[in-house]
């Protein structure tokens, strides 16, 4: 591994690059701490992987090989040990320059020890998946063949005055051309940097707990009975919508993207649930549900 360069952007997001690896730590309530619901993101050319982790959640993303997409899950001291190694490394380069390089294998060891990964689905065109903190995560996915692998990824960040920054990382997969060394720039506003370049053509998926991700109103993954490795977007961008299942469940998240809550939270929280009526509402959501391939735009494409 070759010495790691630290870069800041936006007052408070922290990178250290080391040519085949980035380290990302977003200090999203900028107190110079790592803290519950910071973001960490770790992009590796070995394995064209990528992790994203919002601090303190029981569970991660990791994006991997052709591209697989898999849950993190982490008991409780797998996620203190990871805190603490995120709190080590970044304590160490916040002032520019990381002293101790041993603390990025550290935190590999502490990530990839303590993330028991768990399948969700396959993805073999671009993407967009949206984090439980609302983080955007944008993969522009490259193929040789019947190979595909991430390419560049965009990140939406918050900076320290609140407002939406991107950070792009380039030449995750190395072995497609280019400059051989992966990188992260400040591409906020610059369409030119950025590694989609069309976003509101993406189909959109969100992170949901356990190994599982959410697509309009259908569920992906493990509850959903997904098999392992399932091409749910093939290399043409096309949706196979056989690989989920629609549910309660889906159809309740679906409608708390649209309309901001949850019916059924809404109506216990009256003192009038009745499961008879809620059954009407489950009904009328799901006649209404916009089909996946209308606009894909904002939240809820």
């Amino acid at each position: 591994m070759s010495n790691g360069t630290v870069s800041q952007i936006g007052g408070n997001t922290y990178v250290v690059s080391t040519g085949e690896s980035n380290y990302m730590w977003n200090d999203k309530n900028n107190d110079g701490k790592v803290s519950d619901g910071d973001l960490f993101v770790r992009t590796h050319q070995s394995g064209a992987s990528v992790t994203t982790y919002v601090v303190g959640q029981g569970e991660g993303l990791f994006a991997w090989g052709d591209p697989h997409l898999d849950n993190l899950a982490f008991s409780t001291e797998g996620k203190a040990a990871v805190i603490a190694a995120l709190q080590s490394t970044f304590e160490d380069a916040k002032d520019g320059t990381l002293n101790d390089q041993s603390l990025l294998g550290k935190l590999d060891q502490a990530v990839d020890k303590n993330g028991v990964r768990d399948n969700i689905m396959d993805f073999h065109a671009n993407i967009a998946v949206n984090l439980t903190d609302d983080t955007r995560v944008e993969f522009d996915v490259a193929r040789r063949g019947d190979v595909a692998y991430t390419e560049n990824v965009d990140v939406d960040v918050v900076d320290a005055q609140g407002n939406k920054r991107t950070v792009t990382f380039s030449e995750i997969w190395s072995e497609n051309g280019g400059a051989g060394q992966s990188r992260a720039v400040d591409s906020t506003n610059n369409n030119a940097l950025q590694a989609v370049k069309d976003p509101n053509s993406l189909r959109v998926f969100h992170e949901y707990k356990g190994a599982n991700v959410m697509h309009s109103a259908m569920m992906y993954g493990t509850d959903a009975g997904t098999k392992d490795y399932t091409k749910v977007i093939d290399a043409d961008g096309q949706l196979h919508r056989s690989g989920g299942k629609i549910s309660e469940e889906s159809i309740r998240f679906h409608d708390s993207l649209v309309r901001g809550y949850d019916l059924m939270v809404q109506a216990m929280q009256l003192g009038g649930y009745n499961e008879d009526r809620y059954e009407d509402e489950v009904k009328a959501a799901q006649a209404t549900a916009r089909p996946t391939g209308a606009a894909k735009t904002g939240v809820i494409s």
